[in-house]
């Protein structure tokens, strides 16, 4: 693996023309940043393809040899992933990302649905989540007394809570 402690020079100036659709940083800028991230996310090549969701495993082994670059959203995925790490998710343990619907599987099996991009990354089992999901119950929340929130609202039918 090829490991950097500096920039290259020219890595990260773009080689397209005009356009917004062309800029692109060169092959040795993708390789640049792809074996940096490779070795702070403690992760394999097809991992990374894996948590950053490519259609198919061989992409990041086409950016790192210089045939294709990654896409704007695989970039700002990139980043998100960095930034999870930077603030203490396990990033080597992650199996794959849903992106769509915010999930992360993880390696063990487990799948959290939230509280995994800043900070807290808790693992919760599935059955785990039904648990909490049928246990959730919104507090009572008695009416502000000068009536600020039902100014102007139709009274709800059904509605029975106690009025203050």
């Amino acid at each position: 693996m090829t490991q950097y402690n500096y920039i290259p020079d020219g890595s990260y100036v773009s080689k397209g023309g005009k356009g917004g659709a062309t800029h692109y940083p060169s092959a040795s800028g993708i390789d640049h940043l792809l074996h940096n991230a490779l070795e702070l996310l403690d992760v394999t090549k097809y991992q990374l393809g894996k948590i950053l969701g490519t259609e198919y495993h061989h992409y990041i082994y086409r950016w790192l040899k210089g045939i294709n670059r990654p896409s704007s959203v695989y970039l700002a995925r990139l980043c998100q992933v960095l930034m999870m790490h930077d603030t203490g998710t396990p990033v080597n343990l992650i199996s794959h990302i849903d992106w769509r619907n915010s999930q992360i599987k993880w390696k063990d099996g487990n799948v959290t649905y939230s509280d995994h991009v800043f900070g807290g990354w808790r693992s919760v089992s599935q059955e785990g989540r039904k648990t909490g999901r049928s246990m959730a119950v919104i507090p009572y929340q008695p009416a502000r007394p000068d009536g600020a929130h039902s100014r102007g609202l139709p009274d709800i039918p059904g509605d029975d809570a106690p009025t203050a």
